[in-house]
């Protein structure tokens, strides 16, 4: 029913030969088949992995002059079927059924991850969830527009030189917007789409801002809130296992994974686990005893040094940045996707941004208790912020090897509920994420009831060895990453005001 794809066009001044380049090189976003659909403006692709309905739902869906090339997941797919009075073996053709009837607005309806260009008449819409859970990039140059799911598909159509943007620590903390490294491309904003019209032979660009999530009611009661977590998480995670192949399960034996072993087993659902670490550390034993608490097959992965080196310049091809902060979790990621058996897998992803799990975030909460509105703001914005790095890293690495990744923490009825709880709630003296913590304590094995998070790339050991082998790590990555993609690329400061 559902797939997970990489989308590919160019509108304006469409180039069949260029469109089969850019699809050629997201091959690994679909392997399974590509489509292409063509008219004097536009030339339109799609890469296929299929999930669900494994003989339906080809790509691009075309009919009367319309079409939709679409990536993602819809989980409320009953909900929606009532719209068009209709039901559906696929979603993307619910999707695309939708927009026929409802157009571009029916999106503040779809609760999912997704990311697709729909095109009518003389323009189209690019537009992407909430979260930006799927990506969607772009580039312009005169009046051609050339969209694809990864940057690498734009790189081959630049007609310029590329310039890289500036990546330093003040940008990590502050709203990204729609930059990318590469300062000729862009990508669309989550919980917006981008409208695309040809008018007297010009592109002319219109934003298209739809509603994001909703917390004006606060839940204060903390017996409340914790019904409602586990009732809307086991929903997310029951939804996000409907598939017609394996799904698996990240683990590390931190709350975030643990919780969802529990809930997989209040669902009598039996399926294998996965979990990465060094020689130097991991968390191996901790993984093993969650495992065994809830009766799952987990599969250890060791990360040894000459993968790491051997490794790197692949990884940061496939990672699309040279953000050196995020290397040491990406190699790590790109040893566990290589060895995960499974076309699914369900990941802890956004519990941290959603219920304060970061130590800083302690920090600022033990120092400054009084500023409670401040707290909820810097979740707010970390959840928001989530795909220019974490979501856009596993989504590269996740899918270079075929492999979707599904994040229940990031349900869309979830995400509103946990922004709907009262911050007091989150935090409490020497532990993180309480509430989400209590909720499920008396499911948690007793031995790591007194577990705290650890960073996933330096908990692996993977940030040392990198360390060990170069001094100036920033430098190096960048340097990669110049060869891989612009060779004679200029770092320029982005403007204040960009």
């Amino acid at each position: 029913m559902s797939k997970l794809c990489g989308i590919a066009g160019i509108f304006g001044s469409p180039n069949a030969m260029l469109l089969k380049e850019m699809l050629k090189v997201q091959k690994h976003r679909g392997p399974d088949c590509f489509g292409t659909y063509k008219t004097n403006n536009l030339a339109l692709g799609h890469n296929r992995l299929t999930i669900r309905g494994p003989s339906r739902g080809f790509q691009p869906i075309k009919l009367n002059d319309k079409a939709l090339s679409y990536n993602g997941e819809i989980y409320n797919i009953e909900e929606l079927e009532k719209l068009v009075n209709n039901e559906y073996e696929c979603d993307s053709e619910l999707l695309f059924d939708l927009l026929d009837k409802f157009g571009i607005e029916i999106i503040k309806k779809i609760k999912g991850e997704f990311a697709f260009v729909f095109f009518e008449k003389n323009k189209i819409y690019l537009a992407r969830d909430s979260l930006g859970v799927k990506p969607l990039y772009y580039y312009k140059y005169d009046d051609t527009f050339y969209f694809a799911s990864e940057i690498k598909a734009l790189y081959l159509c630049m007609q310029e030189n590329p310039v890289l943007e500036n990546i330093d620590l003040e940008n990590y903390i502050k709203p990204y917007g729609n930059y990318t490294p590469i300062r000729q491309i862009k990508q669309v904003l989550p919980g917006s789409a981008l409208e695309i019209k040809i008018k007297n032979r010009k592109l002319n660009e219109k934003i298209i801002i739809y509603n994001h999530f909703s917390n004006d009611k606060k839940i204060i009661s903390p017996k409340k809130a914790k019904k409602h977590i586990k009732e809307t998480l086991k929903n997310a995670v029951s939804k996000m296992l409907i598939a017609d192949t394996k799904v698996g399960l990240l683990l590390s034996g931190g709350i975030d994974s643990t919780i969802l072993a529990s809930l997989l087993n209040d669902l009598q659902i039996s399926i294998p686990a996965f979990c990465v670490g060094s020689n130097q550390h991991n968390e191996f034993e901790d993984a093993e005893i969650v495992a065994r608490e809830f009766g799952i097959k987990l599969k250890t992965i060791e990360i040894k040094e000459n993968f790491i080196i051997k490794n790197s310049q692949k990884v940061i091809q496939k990672m699309e940045t040279f953000d050196a902060g995020q290397f040491s979790t990406a190699i790590a990621m790109e040893k566990l996707f290589s060895n995960v058996n499974t076309r699914v897998v369900l990941s802890g992803e956004g519990a941290d941004e959603l219920f304060g799990g970061y130590n800083e975030a302690f920090a600022m909460l033990n120092n400054k208790i009084q500023n409670q509105n401040r707290f909820e703001l810097e979740m707010l914005t970390a959840t928001r912020n989530m795909y220019q790095r974490q979501l856009a890293r596993l989504d590269k690495l996740s899918l270079s090897h075929s492999i979707e990744a599904r994040l229940p923490f990031l349900h869309k009825d979830f995400v509103n509920l946990a922004l709907s709880i009262d911050s007091k709630l989150k935090y409490r003296q020497g532990r993180e994420k309480a509430i989400l913590f209590d909720s499920f304590k008396e499911k948690f094995p007793k031995q790591l009831l007194n577990k705290h998070k650890e960073r996933f790339g330096v908990s692996s050991g993977v940030y040392q060895t990198i360390k060990d082998h170069h001094k100036d790590l920033q430098k190096f990555v960048e340097n990669e990453f110049k060869k891989v993609y612009c060779e004679q690329a200029v770092v320029l400061q982005r403007p204040q005001n960009s």
